[in-house]
């Protein structure tokens, strides 16, 4: 939350399971920043989690994308939601 604060990404990717916080209260207090509530977040984890927690991670979320990360498929999603076109591979 410092370094999103500091450098105000466009996009962030973030895992449900981290030490201390979880994503799910990352996300929900940047929606309350306002000076981060316009960063696109794409939410990233492993199906060997709660069901529910996951649901709800997904729901704060502006997208998922499941571990292990396809590299193409995240790339289609960082176009999508920031509207740019990356370098062909």
């Amino acid at each position: 939350l410092e370094k999103a604060s500091q450098t105000h990404p466009d996009l962030i990717l973030l895992d449900l399971l981290m030490p201390g916080m979880d994503g799910i209260e990352v996300v929900r207090h940047i929606h309350r920043n306002g000076d981060l509530a316009q960063v696109k977040i794409i939410g990233v984890s492993t199906a060997a989690v709660d069901e529910n927690r996951l649901a709800e991670f997904t729901a704060t979320c502006d997208d998922f994308i499941g571990k292990p990360i396809w590299i193409e498929g995240l790339i289609k999603k960082v176009e999508q939601h920031l509207g740019i076109k990356c370098v062909e591979r």
